[in-house]
């Protein structure tokens, strides 16, 4: 009988052994899971803290740029627009991944930061936007059309980044660039609508593209990305 009874015991004692081992494993398992849930938290917020940083510190290195290369020019941009003109190419990168050197080496070698410049076949502001390309562009914006709209300085180089980007993307797709590299639609964009074989054997866009790609590397070098 005294067997019996300890065997019965000893039954009780295993199932209580066992229920407590489930619920041990069971609350482990769920802590786990809690602190896997905290940490992938955790490892999210840093991300963004340092995206957020390094968006600044880019965003600091293209107003830096601009300014030293707009005072080298005589000083054409004044603060307020400096920023503004940083805003817009600080909002093409993030959206289409445009280098902002790119876009500052551009603004250069077009009008030397003068938002006023016009050339002799009328392309107008800071990146020499024509009016005939501005147009859809503008309306898509919501912005009426004027004579005097492209030199302003932020819708000029809302356009012409974005027209720069639409170019980029035609030649992706048939295969004539590859995701960083705008060569053809630097010549199309300095030379107009050439037929494509033109444009590569053109020597004032080869001459033009050169220009933009040495004054990239020379912004580079300053820290600009």
């Amino acid at each position: 009988m005294l067997v019996k009874y300890t065997r019965i015991a000893m039954v009780i004692a295993l199932t209580n052994l066992s229920t407590i081992l489930a619920t041990y494993i069971y609350v482990t398992a769920g802590l786990r899971q809690e602190v896997f849930i905290e940490l992938n938290k955790l490892k999210e917020e840093v991300t963004i803290t340092n995206s957020l940083r390094n968006n600044e510190e880019v965003r600091m290195s293209v107003v830096e740029a601009i300014k030293n290369l707009s005072a080298k020019s005589g000083s054409k941009l004044n603060i307020e627009q400096i920023v503004e003109v940083t805003e817009v190419i600080m909002e093409k990168y993030k959206l289409h991944g445009i280098k902002p050197s790119l876009a500052i080496s551009i603004i250069t070698n077009e009008s030397s930061f003068d938002p006023k410049a016009m050339s002799p076949a009328n392309a107008k502001g800071l990146m020499q936007v024509m009016d005939s390309t501005a147009r859809p562009y503008l309306a898509n914006y919501g912005v009426a059309w004027n004579t005097e709209v492209l030199f302003d300085p932020v819708v000029n180089t809302r356009v012409a980044l974005d027209y720069l980007q639409n170019l980029h993307e035609i030649h992706v797709a048939e295969g004539l660039e590859q995701n960083d590299d705008y060569t053809v639609s630097l010549l199309r964009y300095n030379r107009s609508q050439q037929a494509t074989d033109k444009l590569l054997e053109d020597p004032l866009g080869l001459q033009y593209t050169a220009r933009i790609n040495q004054t990239q590397t020379e912004i580079r070098k300053g820290g600009v990305i």
